[in-house]
């Protein structure tokens, strides 16, 4: 299949234990890799085994072109873009929505939550850190705010969570990337995930604290794996949801953005407080299919028909003509392609981006701005 391939779109997953052999076939046979991997540690460890040999062989390996990570890294970079001055950090909170017919999570994601808990101890996740992004890279003294691991947002009104998918590690790769390869200044990111009740959100976390826990020890991860609707009370499925469930379903997205009116130029710092806020909404319909499809398949043909487009490679100042394919998330390699190509979305998906800005120096006014 590789041979006869120009781009694969890998959706089989845990990718821990089905990813590898995929992306080291495509490689080797000269094709581009696209999956939907939510992984960290699969994530990072192949770049740092294939990113090489990847160059060298012309192809792009993008990995978390899913709901895990395409709205929050593209929201991302359209929060920077759309600031008209410099970012400092952003917290973005995700929230996922049902319908009458409730939903019910695919149990794939459960299991490769099982095995990532169970694994963590032993992925060496920031020694392959090191390894990818070796440089030290500048950082403002202004960080985000610190939260507790509940708390209310009065802004959304509701309780938020961290947010455990892989979109922090991938916005923070992205951010590494532009730095190195465009001296862009680095911005930090927090991620949350958004319940209305307080009483779910205290149920939801004495079921994760529980899932944890279990799957730490062997014979409990076992009983976790064999009966993945009962242990999690349906909130995941062998089956997955229903298509009424699916058609129900919908996100949204919310990226608060705090940073400087002004942009200094690259090397100095800011010697005061962040004094601008914006924030930028995005609404997607069923995260774990619509969205997820819609995601993989505007990025392989990205890939397909315009990779003449995407940025240089990771060696900064490189010449055109010394052009190089890398490995990396799907801002660094398609920011300038992908993010504006909004129509695609919206023909598969109906996404769509919401700018709102709010600018609270002093007089705390707010202006709206809607893009799309």
């Amino acid at each position: 299949m590789a041979k006869c391939a120009k781009v694969i779109i890998n959706t089989v997953g845990p990718y821990r234990l089905y990813g590898e052999a995929v992306v080291k076939a495509a490689v080797e046979n000269g094709a581009s890799h696209v999956d939907v991997s939510g992984e960290p540690a699969f994530l990072e460890s192949m770049q740092m085994k294939y990113d090489e040999e990847a160059k060298k062989k012309g192809v792009y390996i993008v990995g978390a072109c899913g709901w895990d990570s395409i709205p929050c890294d593209l929201g991302f970079n359209f929060l920077k873009r759309n600031f008209n001055g410099q970012l400092n950090h952003a917290e973005t909170f995700v929230q996922l929505n049902t319908g009458p017919a409730g939903y019910s999570f695919n149990a794939g994601t459960y299991q490769t939550l099982i095995l990532a808990i169970a694994n963590m101890a032993n992925d060496g996740l920031s020694k392959i850190r090191r390894s990818i992004m070796p440089e030290k890279i500048p950082r403002s003294q202004y960080r985000p705010p610190k939260r507790g691991k509940i708390w209310y947002n009065e802004k959304l009104d509701g309780w938020c969570l961290p947010f455990l998918g892989s979109d922090k590690s991938i916005v923070s790769r992205s951010e590494y990337f532009n730095y190195i390869v465009d001296n862009e200044p680095p911005a930090y990111v927090e991620t949350y995930f958004r319940i209305k009740s307080l009483l779910w959100t205290i149920l939801f976390s004495l079921w994760l604290a529980i899932f944890f826990i279990m799957s730490k020890f062997g014979l409990t991860r076992k009983i976790l794996q064999k009966y993945p609707d009962i242990c999690s009370f349906n909130m995941f499925k062998t089956s997955g949801p229903t298509e009424e469930q699916i058609k129900q379903a919908s996100f949204t997205y919310w990226f608060f953005g705090s940073g400087w009116s002004d942009k200094l130029p690259p090397g100095e710092q800011h010697n005061k407080s962040p004094d601008k806020m914006v924030i930028v909404r995005c609404d997607g319909p069923d995260a774990g299919y619509i969205t997820t499809s819609a995601c993989a398949i505007s990025a392989a043909l990205t890939l397909l028909h315009e990779s003449n487009k995407i940025p240089l490679g990771m060696q900064p100042m490189m010449s055109l003509s010394e052009r190089k394919r890398w490995m990396g998330e799907i801002c660094c390699a398609m920011n300038d392609v992908l993010l504006y190509k909004v129509e695609r979305l919206i023909i598969v998906a109906r996404a769509l981006f919401n700018n709102v800005l709010h600018n609270h120096i002093q007089s705390k006014e707010i202006k709206y701005i809607r893009d799309g």
